[in-house]
């Protein structure tokens, strides 16, 4: 009973280094490449997830909220002539002051100075920056959001008497809008303003943020993990039925296994470091039972 266990685990755990490393047990080197270009990038991951549609590879930051920005922006700068009649000007709210001076009597009569500002006139603004609508709206809720996420991390505290504002996190601020700034610029020059792949990051970066799902899951396209276990399966085990198959192979890892193992499979790292501890996990969760039940399913 102990070599039959044994011999179920280890042609279960053959399927899973099969399915991500591949047959010599390497990293599969042209697996889940993204069709968005992101040489030049600082941070090309992030948005072949987005393309992709791998929302849940994907944490609402204030990276993300600084990309949607200048991808407006930039898209506005470069692709303007794509935009729709519809199109819509951004606007801004300015407030305009005037610094007012009063003497007051200080003292042996020598006049003391207080100046003041005296709110003149306020509104909202063009900056010059066009969008669809839908983008406009959520660029507007986005940007005083992260603004206000910075002032947050404003401190102020007295030093000799004195008010001295201590303001943490700015410099970072200004680093990741400058990357962003930078990479959606190269995404538009690389990717073409009328490019499918730009179309498809543009419609899944506001999905994203208007919460809703992406473009591939509301076309029922399968997911990165279904297309790669379905085309290695159906080589392997020529009897089984991948399309039943791999969405049961993947709800059984997505509970048995931690998010960021299964992210790492997904993503066919190689992980020479890591696999002792894989199988261990693998085994000790009943996985290896569960993926046999699975690829036996008709």
């Amino acid at each position: 009973m102990k070599n039959l266990r044994n011999k179920r685990f280890g042609m279960s755990f053959l399927l899973l280094q099969v399915m991500f490393w591949g047959v010599t047990g390497s990293a599969a080197q042209t697996s889940n490449r993204s069709a968005i270009l992101t040489a030049g990038m600082q941070n090309p991951e992030l948005y072949s997830f987005i393309h992709d549609g791998r929302f849940n590879r994907v944490e609402n930051n204030l990276r993300l909220k600084m990309a949607f920005e200048n991808y407006v922006t930039a898209f506005s700068a470069s692709c303007g002539e794509e935009l729709s009649k519809d199109r819509v000007e951004i606007t801004k709210y300015v407030a305009n002051y005037r610094t007012q001076t009063t003497f007051l009597p200080w003292g042996k009569g020598l006049p003391m100075p207080i100046t003041t500002q005296v709110l003149e006139s306020e509104g909202y603004v063009g900056t010059g920056i066009y969008a669809e609508p839908e983008f406009a709206r959520v660029y507007s809720g986005l940007t005083a959001g992260y603004l206000l996420e910075g002032l947050k991390k404003a401190k102020v505290r007295t030093v000799n008497g004195l008010f001295e504002a201590v303001v943490t996190g700015v410099g970072d601020m200004i680093v990741i809008a400058l990357e962003t700034n930078s990479d959606m610029n190269v995404l538009l020059s690389t990717n073409g303003c009328r490019g499918e792949a730009t179309k498809t990051f543009s419609a899944n970066l506001l999905r994203f943020f208007q919460g809703r799902q992406s473009l591939q899951a509301s076309n029922g396209e399968k997911s990165y993990f279904e297309k790669e276990c379905i085309g290695k399966l159906s080589k392997l085990f020529p009897n089984s039925k991948p399309s039943v198959a791999c969405p049961c192979i993947y709800r059984e890892m997505s509970v048995a296994l931690p998010a960021k193992y299964l992210f790492a499979l997904e993503d066919n790292f190689d992980l020479h470091d890591f696999r002792y501890f894989l199988v261990n996990a693998v085994y000790r969760s009943g996985l290896h039972g569960k993926v046999s039940s699975c690829v036996r399913a008709k």
